[in-house]
């Protein structure tokens, strides 16, 4: 007689002891659904593509940021640079009327610079402000006075100022401003965008 308890069929004992347990004296096993190996290595690699993905998200905006605050030091350095230039007379005050310095400030400190034009090609390199340590270049022009982003040869009573910062080959800020006559010109600066800040 065959019968059902809890999971276990029963049936008389096999009359040999050293046959083991009977193929029908075993649990009933019932399987239930899970995850294959397939499936959790197809998850694995989902979970590993948003894990770059994410990575790459956030090293982003790391470097945005680092970008934004380099080039925002860069405007700073640049207009310190134009103001301090911006202070000084259009043409030198004491000597002959150079453009560039004159024969007598040839190896002096730039702090003792009389004129706006005696900054001309001026290059500096900024240390203390990361690596490689970036140059600020000023250049004077002699500027068209009814359009002053237009150099002229002749001096017409305008000169454009232009601070530039470089870090190697890569161009951080650039402002400029025009400086007239012996009125000395606060501004406004202007920030000329190099292509590749825009």
């Amino acid at each position: 007689m065959v019968g059902r308890f809890r999971g276990i069929r029963t049936k008389p004992r096999s009359s040999s002891p050293d046959e083991g347990p009977a193929p029908w004296l075993q649990r009933v096993v019932r399987t239930r659904p899970a995850f294959s190996l397939a499936e959790t290595m197809i998850s694995l690699v989902l979970v590993s593509g948003l894990l770059v993905v994410s990575f790459n998200t956030v090293g982003a905006t790391t470097v945005g940021q680092k970008t934004s605050a380099e080039r925002t030091q860069a405007i700073m350095l640049a207009a310190a640079r134009l103001s301090d230039i911006l202070s000084k007379s259009y043409e030198d005050p004491t000597g002959p009327v150079l453009f560039g310095l004159e024969a007598d400030e040839t190896g002096i400190a730039v702090a003792d610079y009389d004129d706006v034009d005696d900054y001309h090609n001026l290059s500096e390199t900024l240390s203390g402000y990361g690596s490689p340590p970036p140059t600020r270049t000023s250049q004077v022009f002699r500027a068209a006075v009814a359009n002053p982003s237009t150099n002229s040869v002749t001096d017409t009573g305008a000169k454009r100022i232009v601070v530039e910062i470089k870090r190697g080959a890569k161009i951080l800020a650039m402002l400029s401003a025009v400086r007239s006559g012996d009125a000395p010109t606060a501004g406004p600066y202007i920030l000329e965008l190099a292509p590749e800040m825009e």
